[in-house]
């Protein structure tokens, strides 16, 4: 008799690696606006660990893991309207999602992976 044994796939990747970058600027589209945008890139080779981004031109919500670590837990927080929006991917899931929110609102995005270190996000966005 003979027994296989399968295991995970193995990654030499550290997630110490990765680093944020975050950044927010005004809408070409969404007059007083601001989008927003925060990543994370292993700093040795490139390769995407997650993005979240908001879009002020219909207030869209733009989630991706691309890891291949773990889950990752986004979170998007409006000023004034008492709102927050939660989401939980696993590696390789992605969510798109209009909001419909009032204009003029501070939008603060975070990510927050369940490897540690890694948390980006920027609070740079107005609806």
């Amino acid at each position: 008799m003979s027994v296989a044994t399968t295991a995970g796939p193995a990654h030499a990747e550290n997630a110490r690696d990765y680093v944020c970058k975050a950044s927010s600027s005004a809408s070409p589209t969404d007059s007083g606006g601001r989008d927003a945008i925060a990543t994370s890139r292993n700093k040795n080779n490139g390769t995407r660990f997650f993005r979240i981004e908001f879009v002020a031109d219909g207030e869209i919500m733009r989630v991706a893991n691309v890891s291949v670590f773990n889950q990752v837990e986004y979170e998007a927080h409006f000023e004034g309207t008492g709102k927050k929006w939660y989401w939980l991917l696993n590696t390789g899931e992605t969510y798109t999602d209009n909001l419909s929110l009032p204009e003029g609102h501070a939008v603060a995005i975070n990510a927050a992976p369940t490897v540690p270190f890694t948390n980006c996000g920027t609070n740079g966005g107005r609806t």
